[in-house]
């Protein structure tokens, strides 16, 4: 014998049993929403914190360096076998250096970095890296080799006997993406060969 729900409702014509598993039903896709809802509220604070961080940094470089607040970017243009985007920063009609990068879903890969000697030590990279990742909004991890000064510093700490995971952290390259955000080093993905001098370095959001 089928038992009716004794609650009048819009389901008063379904056995309590059907009113049961729908109501059951109910909550569930509500309960999914929810953290469909919490999920993405989550999603949305880490990106604003992680573009927050970026922020500040920037504005720590540009408040040390006012002279670099005029600076244009425009895109360099590749050769036919290129891939990727090059940006080309400029100051009073003056080329300051590229960066060329390119993009794969949230990663980026640096391919490289180049400021003129005369400018070094201004914190320009920084000022680089940031462009990139203002164009490029959803990176989560950043990549490249190390090369130049950040070879250098890598070998000095290398020779001087520290390991190769703490001279990674001594280069100007780590130390920049750790101040953006991007502190955790992939180490499946990192290569270190002190012999060759080949170090490719990959980072990500903690």
């Amino acid at each position: 014998m089928l038992t009716f729900a004794t609650k009048p409702s819009r389901n008063w014509l379904l056995p309590a049993a059907f009113v049961d598993i729908w109501q059951r039903g109910h909550k569930i896709r509500y309960v999914r929403r929810m953290r469909l809802l919490v999920l993405l509220l989550l999603l949305t604070v880490s990106t604003s914190l992680a573009d927050d961080v970026r922020l500040r940094c920037i504005q720590n470089i540009l408040s040390t360096y006012p002279e670099w607040g005029a600076i244009r970017v425009e895109n360099g243009v590749l050769s036919a076998d290129e891939v990727g985007t090059e940006l080309e920063f400029y100051t009073e009609g003056k080329l300051l250096g590229h960066i060329k990068y390119t993009r794969d879903g949230s990663h980026l890969d640096i391919d490289y970095v180049t400021i003129f000697p005369i400018d070094r030590g201004k914190k320009l990279s920084e000022v680089f890296l940031y462009e990139a990742l203002k164009r490029n909004p959803g990176i989560k991890s950043i990549a490249g080799k190390l090369s130049g000064t950040n070879l250098e510093a890598f070998l000095t700490t290398f020779k001087g006997g520290q390991s190769p995971r703490d001279a990674i952290k001594n280069t100007p390259a780590y130390k920049i993406r750790a101040a953006m955000g991007y502190s955790k080093i992939n180490w499946e993905k990192t290569v270190v060969n002190p012999k060759t001098s080949y170090i490719y370095l990959v980072t990500e959001q903690p």
